[in-house]
């Protein structure tokens, strides 16, 4: 997944929460998204160049429900993929909850053409925001990321009926699910009794610069 930092010119490292919203409320969100994209498959384009081969996965970039409605999604996308020589599976979009989508009409005309090019549509912080399970379907969505809100509670009755229920509505949607925030092997083992396989966070790697990640490792291809 990529994750956004602002950093100040004092050196300090401003976290998304802090200003994704001001940026979703004053309009600044859909600039800082399209800026985004493009760095993205350049990124890619570097590190397929350092390994000699397209890269067998594909990097996640958070979008807000504003930026999922622009018609200039689709171009701005479109235009980047072609830039960078990357195919589309590289390239995939977390719808995030933090706000309704007001145009869903829009929203899934420019999904459908997202799909037909071969990016894919995930749904993130499901269980916990705006978009309910009928986005799934609307939306083309082929991933389901449960809320790290449901994981730190994981052990509960309450949440460990939400998850249960969740993993079974993906397997019957045949969709795939991810867990996310995970930090404890206690955590990814429960949730691999239940049957989720695919988990994000703290526990297998912290975020890390993209310079950082080229030398990383666990980074293979």
């Amino acid at each position: 997944e990529v994750l956004i930092r602002w950093e100040t010119k004092k050196g300090k490292v401003i976290l998304p929460d802090e200003f994704i919203p001001q940026c979703e409320t004053n309009g600044v969100i859909t600039p800082l998204t399209f800026q985004l994209i493009n760095t993205v498959a350049r990124d890619i384009h570097k590190l397929e160049a350092l390994h000699g081969k397209t890269l067998p996965y594909y990097f996640s970039i958070n979008i807000s429900a504003s930026v999922l409605q622009d018609p200039e999604l689709i171009d701005i996308t479109r235009s980047a993929l072609a830039h960078y020589h990357i195919t589309p599976h590289n390239i995939a979009f977390e719808l995030t909850e933090r706000s309704p989508i007001d145009n869903i009409e829009q929203a899934e005309k420019n999904c459908q053409k997202l799909n037909a090019m071969g990016v894919q549509i995930k749904l993130d912080d499901v269980g916990n925001g705006h978009c309910d399970l009928l986005s799934l379907q609307r939306l083309q969505a082929t991933t389901i990321k449960i809320d790290k809100v449901f994981i730190a509670d994981i052990g509960s009755s309450n949440a460990n009926t939400i998850i249960k229920s969740l993993a079974a509505f993906a397997e019957q949607a045949e969709v795939e699910i991810i867990a996310e925030g995970i930090e404890t092997q206690q955590q990814a083992e429960i949730l691999l009794d239940i049957g989720i396989r695919y988990h994000q966070g703290f526990l297998y790697s912290k975020p890390m610069p993209f310079d950082l990640l080229i030398n990383d490792k666990h980074f293979n291809v």
